[in-house]
């Protein structure tokens, strides 16, 4: 495990990458809403998106970020696996934990003390509430 106290560069790249990467999930996630992309090669895309921002934040004990990222990587799966492209509330409940995800990296240091439940309840409704549609 990395020390994030100990080196600054590498949560700078880390959040260069995931401000990036969060961009990338918000543009590709409203074209998929739209319809202006392909359904498969878009929501994995967005997934793996999702599971690096997880996989970076777990490596910097980043648990806050790791967290939510997982939340919506939860969710993501769900949308994948069964086929179901997202609606404007399920679209908006991302965007906004992304939008908080955007806030976290921006406030990197002080991540881990931010108050995400909110958002990771929101998200773990959505995962269920999209596996029970689908059935």
């Amino acid at each position: 495990m990395v020390s994030t106290e100990n080196d600054s560069d590498l949560l700078v790249t880390f959040g260069m990458e995931t401000l990036r990467r969060l961009h990338e999930i918000d543009s590709l996630l409203l074209k998929l809403k739209e319809g202006g992309v392909s359904f498969e090669s878009s929501i994995n895309q967005i997934f793996r998106d999702a599971h690096s921002i997880k996989s970076g934040a777990n490596l910097l004990k980043l648990k806050n970020i790791e967290q939510l990222a997982h939340a919506v990587e939860d969710v993501l799966h769900v949308l994948r696996d069964r086929k179901i492209i997202p609606d404007t509330h399920s679209t908006n409940i991302i965007l906004e934990a992304t939008d908080f995800l955007r806030q976290l990296i921006y406030l990197i240091k002080l991540s881990n003390h931010a108050n995400i439940e909110s958002v990771v309840r929101k998200l773990n409704g959505l995962s269920a509430s999209l596996q029970k549609r689908s059935n």
